[in-house]
């Protein structure tokens, strides 16, 4: 990470790597910089911004990632980095348009989706600002 100016996580495995690998991001990151983490998550883990019958069927189809994914950004938010944890919607291989941050009283659903080319510019966004800055955000198409 020498000489980068931000770490932007992506991970999304099957197997419950997320709690390690995070680990290892923010020691490195707190010992060498940087300083700055984006961190790609799932709106499955936003579990408090799921209408109820999104929160019944990721917790069925996805309890254990969801578990994982929620231990790795635990041990973002105990760090004393700066970072942007980003929960994007339904992904799809659409083009790049305006993701929109959902506001954090409003509720998503399983219908909804953002391309993935609106995640990633979002998280080079998050990276490069601190208008999300020690913040977990919700985005959709």
């Amino acid at each position: 990470m020498d000489g980068a100016d931000a770490v932007i996580s992506v991970l999304g495995a099957r197997g419950p790597v997320i709690a390690e690998a995070s680990r290892a991001i923010v020691a490195a990151a707190e010992q060498e910089g940087p300083y700055r983490v984006g961190m790609l998550s799932s709106f499955a883990v936003a579990r408090d911004r799921l209408k109820p019958i999104s929160k019944l069927v990721t917790r069925i189809a996805m309890g254990s990632q969801i578990k994982d994914k929620a231990a790795g950004e635990e041990v973002l938010r105990a760090s004393g980095l700066d970072w942007t944890i980003v929960y994007p919607t339904k992904l799809t291989n659409g083009p790049k348009t305006e993701p929109r941050v959902v506001p954090e009283a409003e509720k998503v659903g399983m219908s909804e989706k953002i391309s993935r080319a609106d995640v990633a510019s979002f998280l080079l966004q998050a990276a490069t600002d601190d208008l999300y800055s020690r913040r977990g955000v919700v985005i959709t198409g």
